[in-house]
């Protein structure tokens, strides 16, 4: 510090007191901070900092901080407003692409936050991918199904490269050495759906789907299982073992099915197996097998596995011999034979030995149904009644609801059975019965002697002709003359089969002279002649 007195001189340090000093020599000492000047005593203060270059120096450094402080201040300033203009172009771009595709949309609005509405698009932009995914998935399903359908049905052919993409799709493997195609169908259906409403219906069909692909083997089995209808399960067995034979394995496999709904289910599944093959435009004909299978099912009973190979390797059944066998138990019922229930249960019987189709099955008791209805025409109303009002109802209700001889059988049996006691009943309560079985037996016994008439058993029985053709009518429906030629024409038909007698001689035998009246009464009622009959039948 320099204190300097009015008249420039030093007064202070006390060392230069009354040296000369002026403003440029101080300068020249250092740097001057402060110059007060006392209007008082008229003397200045003068401070400052001696030797100053560093000072300057530092004073000069600091500015130039401060300065590039600023410039980095504005340069950070600028540079994020380029920044942010840069990167806002995209999310400009977005609201444009936004607004162009929703202009409706109403959560955009005059100063809203854009950031928050890319937020909402962003999220209902997810649920609308997450439904069309849901919605994808689904639409897989029946696309799969709808080929699965398709395919086995012959209406889809295919080579390997095109298998190859669809099983890719549908995230299947298309590697096979063999294809096998069955058919389950669920045992009792109509019960089925009594028992259970329709969402446990849909559940347990899921849990079979499921339960028949957890027992593959992934290291050579895959199994594509599809419902074809309300009550069949279409089951693809598609086999990768090359060199390998493994039908006992999948024989076992549809086995344990089966075997595991029996036991833990409150049903039963019958399957049919089709033939194995190793090319993809023969799976159709595995398929048609299976459903083939399926159809001997009333003949071989439910809960098992029908394996169509060896069905046709049994070979089919013969029904024509049961056509036969209901036209000669219609005559019997007619004559109220004593032995006609024994014939009902022998015919019973040849139908469980046979192997038949479900369908030949009913179609045969629906001919016999329809003959005995035209039998009952021409007797006792009542009976007629009975059978209309009881029987009828009992039969047509088996033959719909049945689905296996062992259900089937002993209702028509037993029902046929109750009609023919019926029959017999009335007709005894009858007058002049005895008369009349004595006369049918005397016709059974000369029905070969061609004199045989009304007159002639008038007076071998000592009754009018016109009455004794009465009483026959009342008894058995038809006329003397009708059941004369019907027997007559059984026993020709039996001779024509088992004897090889020539046309003359028979027809000597069943109480004809001449041979073209024989022939002629043949074909009206047999419907070919006797020549035809014997030659179409034998080869049959």
């Amino acid at each position: 510090m320099d204190i300097i007195d009015a008249g420039g001189q030093q007064v202070y340090p006390v060392e230069r007191a009354g040296q000369r000093l002026d403003r440029k020599s101080l300068a020249d000492q250092g740097s001057v901070v402060t110059d007060i000047h006392s209007g008082v005593v008229g003397w200045n203060f003068v401070s400052g900092i001696k030797g100053g270059r560093m000072f300057s120096w530092v004073s000069a450094i600091s500015h130039i901080w401060l300065g590039i402080g600023i410039l980095t201040v504005l340069f950070s300033v600028v540079y994020t407003l380029y920044v942010t203009r840069r990167n806002y172009k995209p999310i400009e771009g977005i609201m444009q692409q936004i607004n162009k595709y929703q202009s409706r949309n109403p959560l955009k609005g005059k100063g809203s936050d854009e950031f928050a509405f890319i937020g909402k698009v962003l999220e209902n932009l997810m649920d609308q991918t997450s439904r069309y995914e849901k919605q994808y998935q689904e639409d897989l399903i029946v696309r799969r199904k709808q080929f699965f359908l398709d395919w086995l049905g012959g209406r889809t052919p295919m080579d390997e490269a095109e298998w190859a993409a669809h099983m890719n799709r549908f995230k299947l493997p298309d590697r096979y050495t063999e294809l096998n195609v069955c058919i389950a169908e669920i045992d009792g259906f109509a019960a089925f759906q009594r028992s259970y409403s329709l969402t446990d219906q849909n559940l347990l069909k899921f849990a079979l789907t499921n339960v028949v692909q957890e027992l593959s083997d992934p290291e050579w089995l895959t199994i594509w299982a599809e419902w074809i209808s309300d009550k069949r399960l279409s089951i693809l067995l598609m086999l990768d073992t090359p060199g390998k034979d493994r039908s006992d394995e999948v024989n076992d496999l549809l086995d344990r099915f089966r075997t595991w709904v029996a036991v833990n289910l409150k049903f039963s599944l019958t399957i049919g197996a089709g033939r194995s093959t190793v090319r993809l435009s023969e799976v159709c004909n595995s398929f048609e097998e299976a459903a083939a299978a399926l159809q001997y099912k009333m003949s071989l009973g439910n809960n098992q596995v029908i394996r169509y190979e060896e069905i046709a390797a049994a070979g089919q059944g013969d029904t024509h011999k049961y056509f036969q066998m209901m036209d000669a138990m219609s005559q019997d019922f007619r004559i109220a034979d004593s032995g006609w229930q024994l014939q009902v249960d022998q015919f019973a019987e040849c139908l469980e030995q046979d192997v038949l189709k479900g369908a030949e099955i009913v179609h045969l008791l629906q001919y016999w149904a329809r003959l005995l209805e035209r039998t009952l025409d021409g007797l006792s109303g009542e009976v007629a009644d009975y059978w209309h009002e009881t029987v009828a109802p009992r039969l047509t209700e088996a033959l719909e609801t049945a689905e296996t001889l062992e259900e089937l059988l002993p209702t028509a049996a037993s029902s046929l059975k109750q009609l023919h006691s019926h029959y017999v009943s009335v007709r005894d309560a009858k007058n002049h019965h005895h008369l009349v079985n004595e006369i049918r037996r005397y016709i059974e016994d000369n029905y070969a002697n061609p004199d045989l008439s009304l007159n002639l058993i008038s007076d071998q029985f000592n009754v009018n002709a016109k009455y004794s053709s009465q009483l026959f009518k009342e008894a058995y429906g038809m006329k003397f003359v009708d059941f004369l030629m019907n027997l007559r024409m059984e026993q020709a038909k039996r001779l024509l089969l088992q004897t090889e007698l020539p046309l003359q001689d028979i027809s000597e035998k069943v109480g004809y002279t001449h041979s073209i009246s024989f022939g002629r009464t043949f074909k009206k009622v047999v419907g070919v002649t006797p020549g035809d009959y014997r030659k179409y039948m034998q080869a049959e």
